[in-house]
């Protein structure tokens, strides 16, 4: 999630606990901890900071959101279980 991605963070952790699968909420971007000094990321990921992806474990991205949404925990649980074929 880009560094305006906060309510992604918050839905990550909900969509887990509801789901029962394991989300890693990571924020990426200039100042952050997993910091992108040269902008790099910023440029490939296609997203604005409001933006979220959702990358699996053999790091392909598996969905993407581009920007804000009003309701981020529906947008990913429903992402999640178009995923998961629930």
């Amino acid at each position: 999630m880009g560094i305006a991605g906060e309510t992604w963070r918050e839905a990550a952790v909900q969509v887990s606990w509801d789901l029962g699968v394991s989300i890693l909420p990571v924020t990426v971007g200039l100042g952050q901890s997993n910091d992108d000094l040269l902008g790099q990321w910023a440029r490939m990921r296609d997203t604005s900071n409001e933006g979220c992806l959702l990358i699996r474990p053999d790091r392909v991205v598996a969905w993407r959101n581009p920007g804000h949404v009003t309701d981020p925990t529906s947008e990913l649980a429903t992402a999640v279980k178009q995923i998961l074929g629930r």
